[in-house]
């Protein structure tokens, strides 16, 4: 199965940093961009699930996808 590497971070982390706050409810670290790689059929599928493990009604921004 292909895999896909994702640049994700949190916004709310990412805002709360900016404000010089701790973010509540999940690490400061998520302001910075993280790898994740997932393994799907293609592209859209593999955001699919990457919704599943980061939502975005939680914050989470996918910033670029790309084959492996």
């Amino acid at each position: 199965m292909p895999k896909f590497e994702a640049a994700i971070y949190n916004s709310r982390a990412r805002d709360a940093k900016i404000g010089g706050q701790q973010p509540s409810g999940i690490s400061a670290d998520w302001a910075n961009v993280r790898f994740v790689e997932v393994e799907a059929m293609n592209e859209n599928m593999a955001l699919i699930k990457l919704d599943q493990d980061y939502p975005k009604k939680d914050g989470y921004v996918v910033e670029e996808i790309t084959p492996v």
